[in-house]
């Protein structure tokens, strides 16, 4: 059998367009922004974490991911108990703030997991 025999058969793997790690402890939604006369307004928790992260990912920037993206986001288990899904738009923002996507309304899905590891690690898939 000749190897484009073999591909045939195997699901194609969507690689990672972008790969960003951080130590930095994921900041729950529940956290991110407080009340005041005005409306909701972000906390100045939330904001220190968004330029604390940003710098760990701006660092990490090679390129921006244009159009609809997936995340695919591993969470360090031992560094929260946050409810998983208030962890995902803590990320979307820092990664659109620093440039590396357009904008969180474009996103089509994020994959998200506690996972016994030492970081958090966040691939972006190009979805266009």
């Amino acid at each position: 059998m000749c190897i484009s025999m073999l591909f045939r058969w195997v699901r194609p793997m969507t690689l990672a367009q972008a790969t960003y790690t951080t130590l930095t402890k994921p900041f729950s939604l529940n956290n991110a922004y407080a009340n005041g006369n005005k409306g909701r307004f972000p906390t100045k928790k939330y904001k220190a974490w968004k330029i604390a992260v940003g710098w760990e990912f701006k660092s990490q920037l090679k390129a921006k991911v244009i159009g609809r993206y997936k995340l695919i986001i591993r969470v360090n288990e031992h560094v929260t108990k946050a409810d998983i899904d208030n962890l995902i738009k803590g990320f979307a923002d820092v990664l659109v703030t620093i440039g590396a996507t357009e904008d969180d309304s474009i996103m089509r899905g994020v994959d998200i997991e506690y996972e016994d590891r030492e970081n958090t690690i966040i691939w972006i898939e190009s979805r266009t």
